[in-house]
């Protein structure tokens, strides 16, 4: 096994290679490796220069993808942003507090309640309808929580 030192010298000295490494790739290949990366650099966690320069990579491989497609870039676009990915098929992982899954369940059994005292049969169906909906959804994450 290398020691630390021994992988810092070795990193070293492959950094001062100014040899570029050439590759090359289908388009198809290029799309894929663009994709992964902006994933990567979405990662919270993933900073710094390494971060930057892997992004700079990726952005070159899409405008080299894009550049006589405009419908393409955006869609490009949008892998750099969470809010369009495409996670049919996946539980969502929601982030809720023990507190805030407590409360949901707490609210759900007050509207239930109300609309009982209302007398108001279709208040009533309504709300417990919609409840038993949301508490089924509730239920996935977990029980109310000591």
């Amino acid at each position: 096994m290398m020691t630390e030192n021994k992988v810092q010298d070795a990193l070293l000295e492959l950094f001062k290679d100014p040899q570029p490494i050439e590759w090359r790739l289908t388009k198809s290949m290029a799309w894929q490796l663009m994709s992964a990366i902006q994933l990567a650099c979405r990662h919270p966690g993933f900073k710094g220069s390494v971060r930057d320069t892997t992004e700079s990579m990726a952005r070159h491989l899409q405008d080299a993808l894009c550049a006589n497609d405009n419908d393409l870039r955006q869609l490009a676009e949008m892998g750099w942003h969470q809010q369009f990915d495409d996670v049919q098929g996946e539980k969502p992982q929601p982030h809720l507090s023990d507190e805030e899954i407590n409360f949901l369940h707490w609210a759900l059994g007050f509207a239930h309640g109300r609309a009982l005292d209302s007398g108001d049969q279709a208040k009533v169906h309504y709300i417990r309808e919609h409840v038993d909906s949301i508490r089924n959804k509730l239920n996935y994450l977990g029980p109310p929580r000591q």
